[in-house]
């Protein structure tokens, strides 16, 4: 469309023929008097020339075309490159060649559009990059790996691009299996979820058009046998059983039988068969708890290795396994314990040592029986039917000297034995008298009635595995509450290995151990042990308890010295790796050579960087750290070492497993309504869903959309702004008014 305009100056067409009147007029009223008409009107004639484009060029009459034209747009084609879309479309194809094929389709048709409409790929699976390529090309480089899936992630894409050019609409190619968590898309997560972001498309006029692929769960055939909730460590003793308990998950086998194979792998690779049960599946989709008794293996590192079959027609199969870490330590022991008249300390000491590898009989001796004493015990003190002995607040003539000297023997041949302290205990109930007064760490003898009264607090003397107690609360000596007396203990034996490990703060011995023979003696003059436990601090009451028998056990370690090492989680996904911590106690804390390492099953070291810090209290070195995200799957070994050696310390390695992540092709259902739903969110904006095989409606639709959104494009000519009409107005009014100068001078007028 063309037309005609005047574009006056300063936008006033009265002020520019006010101004070209009032120069016309000086113009023509300055004019000479003279005889000859024809050069007065030759003059009259060269002024008004001068005076006319100077009106022209005040009033700026201009040409004006108008045109509409298609507006450069562009378009936004998401393509989901998660793993998911590796899994089957329900017929013979995968997900990721029905996607490639609408791609493509999609790529032809849309080169028909419109030269003005730029086509942006978008690759995206929990995060949305684009390429500078066409999407068929892009998909041809592209692969299913992504491990999670945001459908978030193109929407906010095309959100942010939206305020720095012109989008014609975004089309969501996918199968709607979104496995990002809400709290990483949420807006209180700090970005917008994808419901949200499609909210915000509609609300700025941009469509959201989807591709759903794949088949919806109502349609999933999908069989899949998984192993869950199975602990990820033990820390057993030898020839014990004990029961696993974990679950099996199954879809799509109701009424199949599912053979579950458990089996113990050592620290060297071999394999032990532990188990075999049969499962049937009593529906489509269960969850069925399972319980199997199991005996330990011999004391040393393993995995425990739980196995579902992999049945005909699964497609996921890392979910069939599950492995636990376990460390089998030397076999349990059989406790007897001997009692006096029942007391608060029996009830709370025999709850604290009920552990599944330690077997604990009790027996009391009422005082009314006296009559009756010494009673028999029958072979109940000898060494082949209990491994430790605990004598309580009891007579020694309740049991006799014969029987007693059993217990001597029994203490020599390896047996451990701890006597507690009491009312009727150690020189009060005449234990100098017996065979055991050599047994025990302490002189018998030289030990008046005397009790240590009360209140006392007690404090370690020295380092040792009995006093050195973690717990979760990490309670000390000090935090304990104080105890009503003690029995007086008097001084330790002058003899090689007799310790005393528990003092009171007036330094009176409170727990003295020694040897006799082969086996480990024990004297605690405290009989208020349950105290602990009543004021809360039962994991240190269980704890010290369970110590102070496996030291009796010989089975506690190298006396405090060796290298703890902790993990934050001993199965983790490689996005979220664990946390390590290694406390090197004196003497190896003060060596700065240590190394931590990942070693895989293969032999392959990955070096890992921690932290250093050194306690000022105890003299420990704690080296802590995190795992790197670039381990692959697989079975790893955390190890500390130190010195020019490259061997482990003892104690100094603990196995670990990088599962790998199969969130995405665990859940093989696509969800096609999340993808018709988000579009739908966008219906007032043009937004809709269309299927596989639709592309050329969804074309068709956005090439009326293109033709709809159109530019009004404005050519305006003014006269005098161009070069060549500005020059043309120049020489018009400088000809005038030179030629009018030049015959005024020439007739003798100026």
């Amino acid at each position: 469309m063309t037309r005609w305009q005047i574009d006056p100056l300063f936008d006033s067409s009265w002020l520019a023929l006010l101004v070209a009147v009032v120069v016309a007029l000086v113009l023509l009223m300055i004019t000479p008097s003279m005889s000859d008409p024809r050069r007065f009107r030759t003059l009259l004639g060269l002024r008004s020339l001068a005076a006319g484009c100077l009106l022209l060029v005040l009033l700026g009459p201009s040409w004006v075309r108008v045109d509409q034209q298609p507006s450069e747009s562009s378009l936004v084609i998401a393509i989901d490159t998660s793993q998911s879309m590796s899994l089957s479309d329900g017929d013979a194809a995968s997900r990721w060649d029905i996607q490639r094929s609408v791609v493509q389709s999609l790529t032809d048709q849309l080169e028909t559009v419109s030269e003005r409409l730029q086509i942006i790929p978008l690759t995206y699976a929990s995060t949305a990059e684009t390429e500078n390529s066409d999407p068929a090309t892009l998909i041809d480089q592209s692969s299913p790996v992504g491990r999670r899936t945001d459908l978030a992630s193109p929407i906010r894409w095309t959100l942010q691009s939206a305020n720095r050019q012109s989008i014609e609409g975004l089309i969501l190619i996918g199968d709607g299996a979104n496995t990002v968590g809400p709290e990483t898309t949420s807006a209180g997560g700090g970005a917008l979820s994808a419901d949200q972001a499609a909210s915000v498309m509609d609300s700025i006029g941009l469509p959201l058009w989807t591709i759903p692929i794949g088949p919806a769960s109502q349609n999933d055939q999908r069989r899949d046998v998984a192993v869950s909730g199975l602990p990820e460590s033990f820390r057993l003793f030898a020839g014990t059983q004990f029961d696993l308990r974990f679950e099996l998950e199954s879809r799509g086998l109701a009424g199949t039988e599912i053979p579950i194979r458990l089996r113990w792998i050592d620290s060297q690779g071999s394999e032990t068969d532990a188990a075999v049960r049969r499962i049937v599946s009593e529906s489509a989709i269960s969850r069925t708890p399972v319980q199997i008794a199991v005996d330990t293996p011999a004391p040393g590192s393993y995995r425990l290795e739980v196995q579902a079959d992999v049945m005909p027609g699964e497609t996921v199969r890392p979910n069939n396994t599950q492995v636990a870490f376990v460390d089998v330590m030397p076999g349990g022991g059989r406790i007897y314990y001997l009692e006096g008249q029942p007391r608060e300390e029996q009830q709370f000491l025999r709850r604290a040592l009920r552990f599944p590898d330690l077997d604990l009989d009790y027996q009391w001796i009422p005082a009314d029986s006296r009559s009756r004493w010494p009673v028999s015990l029958g072979d109940d003190l000898t060494a082949d039917s209990h491994d430790v002995f605990i004598i309580g607040d009891l007579e020694a003539s309740a049991v006799g000297d014969q029987q007693w000297q059993s217990l001597a023997d029994a203490v020599a041949s390896g047996s451990g034995l701890v006597m507690l302290g009491g009312m009727e205990a150690l020189s009060a109930g005449g234990y100098q008298d017996t065979p055991l007064a050599g047994v025990l760490p302490v002189d018998l003898s030289r030990i008046g009635n005397a009790d240590i009264p009360g209140p006392l607090t007690l404090r370690p003397s020295i380092r040792h595995p009995i006093t050195m107690i973690d717990t979760p609360r990490q309670t000390t000596w000090a935090q304990l509450p104080p105890l009503n007396g003690a029995s007086n203990l008097g001084a330790p034996r002058s003899a090689p290995g007799v310790q005393t490990l528990l003092e009171s703060t007036d330094g009176n011995p409170l727990l003295v151990v020694g040897e006799y023979g082969r086996g480990r003696v024990a004297v605690l003059g405290i009989d208020e042990t349950f105290r602990w436990h009543r004021y809360g601090f039962q994991n240190f009451h269980r704890r010290f308890w369970r110590q102070l028998v496996l030291w009796l056990l010989a089975r506690d370690g190298d006396s405090g010295e060796e290298i703890q090492l902790n993990m934050t989680a001993r199965r983790f996904s490689d996005d979220a790796p664990a946390g390590f911590t290694a406390i090197i106690p004196p003497p190896l804390s003060p060596r700065d050579d240590w190394t931590v390492q990942a070693v895989a099953d293969d032999g392959s070291v990955t070096p890992l960087t921690f932290d250093r810090q050194s306690s000022q209290d105890d003299g420990r070195l704690r080296l802590e750290g995190q795992l790197p995200t670039s381990l692959a799957a697989g079975i790893y070994q955390l190890r500390v070492t130190g010195g020019s050696t490259s061997e482990p310390t003892k104690d100094t390695s603990l196995g670990f497993e990088v599962l790998q992540d199969i969130a995405e092709l665990s859940r093989s259902s696509a969800d096609p309504v999340l993808m018709r739903q988000l579009a739908g969110l966008t219906r007032q904006s043009g937004g809709q869903s269309f299927g596989v095989d639709q592309t050329d409606e969804l074309v068709d639709l956005i090439r009326r959309s293109q033709q709809r959104n159109v530019a009004t494009i404005v050519q305006k000519n003014r006269l005098g702004d161009g070069p060549i009409s500005g020059w043309i107005m120049y020489l018009l009014f400088a000809t005038a008014l030179g030629s009018e100068w030049i015959l005024r001078r020439r007739w003798g007028l100026v």
